[in-house]
């Protein structure tokens, strides 16, 4: 499997009638559109069990410009799908962001059957230099007891200036224990911090 040197990340909610509906959209038409798109090496759904929105769905790519390709575009903004624009154009708490992987050696996406619990936050750079940050959060998760598989990713477009910090639990894990550790890091704190576990599409 590619390594996963970029990164699409995309959280909504929608209303609560129209709940089921999401769900059909997102596990029957956008999610495998999305998979078969060249340069998508992997995308999963999770629902939000800390935080906001209530659902999240990540996206490793084999690097941030499969977002810019005829392929991407073909289905995308203009012209993504009646339903896609149905679906989204009522969701709230709308937050897209884009990634490329800080870091060297394997990079491979989490895998969801072995992910019991996923953390994503957010540090805003403000004043604090990259490196500084980078390194105080890689020496606290590895300080972690429950050691997490860790991916961090530099913010461009919309989430410029920002790193982003995607830890996989292999084991269920409270956030109080995650925000002990990993809630204010390098004297940054995270402006986003949400924990969610797998959504699981039912069959039936």
């Amino acid at each position: 499997m590619a390594d996963a040197n970029g990164l699409l990340m995309a959280f909504m909610e929608p209303p609560a009638a129209m709940e089921d509906e999401f769900n059909d959209w997102y596990d029957q038409e956008h999610l495998p559109e999305r998979n078969a798109l060249p340069g998508f090496i992997a995308g999963t759904r999770w629902r939000c069990l800390h935080g906001y929105p209530r659902w999240a769905a990540t996206y490793f790519l084999t690097e941030a410009a499969a977002l810019h390709t005829p392929d991407y575009d073909r289905v995308g903004g203009d012209n993504a799908s009646p339903w896609t624009k149905r679906v989204t154009g009522r969701t709230i708490g709308r937050l897209r962001v884009v990634g490329e992987r800080i870091g060297k050696g394997r990079a491979a996406p989490f895998d969801q059957n072995l992910t019991s619990r996923l953390l994503t936050a957010r540090y805003p750079l403000g004043r604090a230099k990259e490196t500084a940050l980078l390194r105080a959060l890689e020496k606290a998760t590895a300080a972690m007891t429950e050691k997490p598989s860790v991916l961090i990713y530099r913010g461009i477009e919309a989430s410029a200036g920002n790193l982003w910090l995607l830890a996989a639990f292999r084991q269920p894990a409270g956030v109080d224990a995650m925000a002990a550790q990993l809630g204010e890091v390098g004297g940054v704190g995270a402006a986003h911090f949400n924990l969610y576990m797998p959504h699981w599409k039912v069959l039936g």
